[in-house]
């Protein structure tokens, strides 16, 4: 979809460009200059800064965001103590530092320095999928040891304080104590197409007429752990659609049936999503 917006746009400028041409004849340089118009061409480098990203920090003290001009990119943060715009860091210190710390490093105007965190004395960000901490009174860096990932299970949520552990079964919601694996069951009227701690994912596919709905599982705790929220999907009277798949290599291309969840103008049979609150 955007390569057929990009497309579309360069053949209008040549079509602009063609009828004001009194030959009709369309040069290498009418092309080069519509293709300079391409969003590819124009963001950052002829023109700056028309959307900007908020990179929020985990202490909730401000963000960051990169502010482009012609042939550089400062790192800027907006502290929320004062409100201030202040440069995050001093970017030719820490392009020397990286020098000093890897020979072959090379500058480049579109380096990757992301997941900026504030530290104690400087800061903690990624740069090509390793993590490093920078003191910014010295600009000594240390490359951080990467924190081993456990296995989690995605079918299962546990609280911020760590003591609770919310899982579904059998389409209701259950809690388990981590201190001593109790058990509490949360609803009791879930069924199948009446699912609590589920979402409705829009490309869900089924194969044939009756088949099952991926497996879905969310639930949000709040930040002390007391309260839990979720969401039921009711599915029991939503009108269905459906398509033939011819490329499945498995069924040698044969066709095979896809239904998926989609309402039309006008229908009331369709995916219903009921928020609920739980006082843990």
């Amino acid at each position: 979809m955007k390569n057929t917006r990009l497309i579309y746009w360069v053949l209008m400028v040549l079509f602009i460009i063609s009828c004001n041409k009194k030959n009709d004849k369309i040069t290498i340089e009418d092309y080069n200059n519509a293709v300079s118009y391409l969003n590819s061409n124009l963001y950052n480098k002829r023109v700056f800064n028309l959307y900007t990203t908020a990179n929020w920090f985990k202490d909730n003290s401000g963000f960051w965001f990169i502010e482009y001009g012609k042939n550089k990119k400062e790192f800027k943060r907006v502290n929320f103590q004062d409100n201030k715009i202040t440069s995050l860091f001093d970017y030719d210190k820490l392009v020397n530092a990286f020098r000093d710390l890897n020979a072959s490093f090379s500058e480049s105007n579109d380096m990757s320095f992301i997941n900026f965190q504030p530290l104690e004395n400087g800061l903690s960000f990624t740069f090509l999928n390793e993590n490093y901490s920078v003191n910014l009174s010295n600009y000594q860096i240390k490359k951080l040891n990467k924190e081993s990932k456990k296995e989690t299970n995605p079918f299962e949520s546990i609280s911020p304080n760590r003591k609770w552990i919310a899982f579904e079964k059998d389409y209701n919601l259950f809690i388990k104590s981590t201190k001593n694996n109790s058990v509490f069951q949360l609803t009791f009227d879930g069924e199948k197409g009446y699912e609590y701690a589920s979402y409705y994912g829009w490309f869900d596919k089924m194969e044939g007429e009756n088949g099952l709905r991926p497996k879905r599982f969310n639930v949000d705790w709040s930040a002390d752990s007391k309260y839990l929220s979720t969401n039921v999907v009711d599915t029991r009277f939503a009108e269905k659609m459906y398509l033939l798949d011819y490329n499945d290599p498995k069924s040698n291309y044969k066709p095979k049936v896809i239904s998926y969840f989609r309402g039309s103008p006008g229908d009331t049979t369709m995916v219903k999503l009921k928020k609920i609150f739980f006082d843990v």
